[in-house]
C-alpha cells in the first residue's frame, strides 16, 4: 500500500514539482492550492497519513485549531525574521505541557522541540 501525503502550495508550478518528486518516490500525493481546501479534505477522511506544514503562523494556527496536528517539530532560532520577529502562534499559545513525549535537542545555534499533540475534544 502506497503511503499518502498531502502538500499545500499556492504556486502551481512548485506544487506540480513537489507532487512529481514525491510520486517518483512512491507516495500517492494529494496536492492542494490553499489551506482551506487541504483542511477540508483532512476533515473528510482523505486518507492522508502524513502532512508536513511549511509556512507561516496563520497556517500553523489553522491546523492546530482544526485538530489535525498530531506531532510538532518546532525549530527555535535566535535569528529574528523581520524588524519585530514573528509571533508564531498568535495570541493563543501551544502550551508545552500539551505536548506528550516532549523532547528537545540543540542543532547548532537552534533548538529542536518535538512532541505529540494531546488533542482536547471540544463540544459545540
Amino acid at each position: 500500500m502506497r503511503r499518502r501525503i498531502a502538500i499545500v502550495e499556492d504556486d502551481a508550478v512548485i506544487r506540480a514539482n513537489y507532487a512529481d518528486v514525491l510520486g517518483r518516490h512512491g507516495y500517492e500525493v494529494a496536492a492542494f492550492a490553499d489551506r482551506a481546501t487541504a483542511l477540508a479534505a483532512l476533515h473528510h477522511g482523505a486518507g492522508i497519513t502524513s502532512l508536513v506544514l511549511e509556512g507561516g503562523a496563520a497556517l500553523h494556527r489553522a491546523a492546530l485549531d482544526a485538530g489535525v496536528v498530531d506531532a510538532v517539530h518546532l525549530y527555535i532560532t535566535p535569528t529574528r525574521i523581520g524588524p519585530l520577529g514573528v509571533n508564531w502562534i498568535g495570541e493563543r499559545r501551544l502550551a508545552w505541557d500539551g505536548l506528550k513525549d516532549r523532547r528537545s535537542r540543540w542543532l547548532g545555534a537552534d533548538i529542536l522541540v518535538e512532541g505529540r499533540v494531546e488533542h482536547v475534544h471540544r463540544t459545540h
